[in-house]
């Protein structure tokens, strides 16, 4: 009743064309949130369907790169744990491929027991992987001839530890503010829908 008589500006007949359709399509949104729900409740809880999304989600570059670093930090920090207690190299990648839920760097891993158990040097299957940093297999070379494997893999997970952090801590800083910005467009929008009918400022803004 507030906008009887007047003319309506684009903004604000936009936001009653929303509320409109909300209002008639209410048991259809509300049926559309419960099937995310229980999309999500599969990927969460159902194996099958959980692989399915992460190989959906390693479509991505991006995403790919920061799961592969998550990945490649679980499995030398088990790696590092297993050698340390005095697992042979083959068996300790093997028992730390387990931790890495990554398919791709899994068989990757797989190869490198393979190679390792032919006698191949330990760092050779890991060069010139597209997920695995060419810093890897260096470190790892170091560590064969100084004979400090175990402490090399766990300093090797510290260094993508830190290169972890500072990744997410960048991504949050710039998350928060173009969170912000997108909250105050949404609510400037609605804000001006309301007002520009009521003022004098509609008849300018709806002038070509």
């Amino acid at each position: 009743d507030l906008f009887d008589g007047r003319s309506l500006h684009p903004f604000t007949q936009f936001v009653f064309m929303i509320s409109s359709f909300v209002c008639r399509m209410k048991f259809l949104l509300l049926g559309s949130i419960a099937a995310m729900g229980g999309l999500v409740f599969a990927i969460l809880f159902l194996p099958q369907w959980k692989k399915r999304a992460f190989h959906w989600v390693l479509r991505f570059p991006l995403l790919n790169r920061l799961f592969a670093k998550v990945a490649l930090i679980r499995f030398f920090r088990a790696a590092s744990t297993l050698l340390a207690g005095g697992v042979p190299i083959v068996s300790a990648f093997a028992q730390a491929r387990s931790s890495v839920r990554h398919p791709i760097l899994e068989q990757a891993i797989a190869r490198a027991e393979s190679a390792i158990a032919q006698g191949e040097p330990i760092h050779a299957p890991f060069a010139n992987h597209p997920l695995i940093p060419p810093l890897v297999p260096r470190m790892l070379g170091i560590a064969e001839k100084g004979g400090n494997l175990d402490g090399m893999m766990r300093q090797i997970a510290e260094i993508y530890e830190e290169d972890l952090e500072r990744a997410l801590s960048h991504f949050s800083t710039i998350a928060q503010p173009a969170l912000l910005l997108f909250l105050g467009v949404i609510v400037g929008f609605v804000l001006l829908s309301v007002l520009l009918p009521l003022t004098d400022v509609s008849s300018f803004a709806s002038e070509p």
